[in-house]
């Protein structure tokens, strides 16, 4: 799994390990500068905060935050941290497994992420507390992704195995809106320039731009990969996405 800045942050990108190690790195010198052991399985999820000092990685039934130090005398660049000297900051544990994690995109969220797990279960949680703020339960099949608005800061999005694509509002205790797509998608992603737009990426290859204000059926229908759809990742103008398949190629859409 990878994770991208969200706005002009230090690090670049930073990938997670079916070894459970996750690695940050400098593109400009195609070399990692800091990594840490941070699951005995697989990192399934990764997540960098608002101002980038921080990372969220998930696995098994644990997130961990991390700190990404910065070091002086390298003129802001990231302090390389060898895998055995990195503690977690902190670490929170759910009561099933975890497959994906998001970090909120606003400044008063005050380390506020959620999850996306298995008997479909998506819950919303404060750094502050070691339960879950808000929970939500629907069906009982794996929820595959879950992301907060870039503009509402109690806004969601998330898609499971049960071909759902569901909306929830994180004062709420029920889920906002629900609609049954023709597949399961694996992959979601908000647009940053157009916060009523999202796009799910689906097991038929197929990607579909839905609007939250409508989603009966979608605005727009991307077709192109013949093997399903693993990631979508919006540019930070909005204009355009990237996709990557299990048919080996990624693509670009506007």
């Amino acid at each position: 799994c990878l994770a991208a800045p969200r706005r002009g942050q230090l690090v670049q990108c930073a990938s997670g390990g079916a070894d459970g190690e996750v690695r940050a790195w400098d593109l400009a010198s195609r070399s990692c500068v800091w990594r840490g052991a941070a699951h005995t399985g697989p990192v399934r999820g990764l997540s960098l905060s608002r101002d980038g000092a921080s990372l969220l990685s998930c696995g098994e039934r644990q997130v961990k935050r991390w700190r990404l130090e910065i070091a002086a005398s390298t003129g802001g660049a990231l302090e390389r941290a060898d895998a055995g000297h990195v503690v977690p900051l902190e670490t929170w544990t759910s009561d099933g497994s975890i497959n994906d994690v998001d970090a909120s995109w606003h400044a008063g969220a005050a380390g506020a992420f959620c999850t996306a797990g298995a008997d479909g279960v998506v819950e919303v949680w404060d750094a502050a507390r070691t339960s879950p703020a808000r929970r939500w339960t629907w069906g009982s099949d794996n929820v595959f992704k879950a992301r907060w608005n870039p503009a509402e800061p109690s806004l969601l999005c998330a898609v499971s195995r049960d071909r759902a694509c569901t909306l929830y509002d994180a004062r709420a205790k029920t889920a906002l809106r629900r609609t049954i797509l023709g597949m399961p998608c694996r992959a979601l992603a908000w647009n940053p320039r157009e916060p009523t737009t999202f796009v799910v990426g689906g097991e038929d290859g197929r990607c579909l731009t839905f609007d939250v204000r409508s989603l009966n059926r979608p605005r727009l229908i991307h077709e192109g990969h013949v093997g399903a759809v693993a990631d979508v990742a919006f540019s930070p103008s909005g204009l355009e996405f990237a996709t990557a398949s299990a048919d080996r190629t990624c693509r670009v859409f506007p």
